[in-house]
């Protein structure tokens, strides 16, 4: 009988170190994000997710198996945000925005659904975003345009909702980065020199 007690306390110490290491890897995966250094990054993240994914098996209640799941389907979409990043792949901002949705599914908490909800809406945006700066077609730009704008306002509006005034202003500036590409692309279709300075200017 105490054996068995010691065996249990002794899995679940093993479980408890395992999810700190997760934890642990998932931020410092974040901060190489943050630094550039995408590809050193999303090998964290994987290593990261295949850690959580493990965490599922092991957790049986319902409450911390949504928990370990949902974190399982973000890491997968960071890994994902960072090899779209180094590149420039628009497709694995879409896989990235597929796991954000995942992520926001199993989450129990309003504002991290918000957040998740917010990261995928943003990923669709880039991914697009990526197929407006690579295109050479003006009409195919006009297109795109607006559907990234509003995909930025969406993202921006979850992110608001959530209290993540800093997630909103950045997909607001993203939004405007697109409104400047935009821009100057009229601005050199256009042949008279006064409205050309105009636009120039609003750019």
């Amino acid at each position: 009988m105490q054996r068995n007690f010691i065996d249990t306390l002794e899995k679940l110490a093993t479980t408890r170190i395992d999810y700190c290491s997760a934890r642990i890897g998932l931020e410092n995966a974040r901060i190489l994000g943050k630094e550039g250094k995408h590809l050193e990054a999303a090998e964290i993240f994987t290593t990261t997710a295949s850690q959580f994914r493990e965490l599922c098996e092991v957790y049986k209640i319902e409450r911390e198996h949504r928990e370990f799941e949902g974190i399982y389907h973000l890491c997968k979409a960071w890994e994902q945000m960072e090899l779209a990043e180094e590149f420039s792949e628009p497709d694995k901002f879409a896989k990235a925005a597929y796991q954000f949705s995942k992520a926001s599914n199993f989450s129990n908490e309003p504002k991290n659904k918000l957040l998740a909800s917010g990261n995928s809406t943003y990923c669709l945006a880039l991914e697009l975003g990526c197929e407006f700066d690579k295109s050479y077609d003006t009409e195919a730009k006009a297109q795109m345009y607006p559907k990234i704008k509003s995909m930025l306002r969406n993202a921006a509006s979850l992110y608001e909702k959530g209290s993540f005034k800093g997630a909103a202003d950045w997909a607001l500036a993203t939004s405007t980065y697109f409104d400047a590409a935009w821009h100057l692309i009229k601005a050199d279709e256009e042949l008279e020199i006064s409205k050309k300075k105009e636009i120039i200017g609003i750019a």
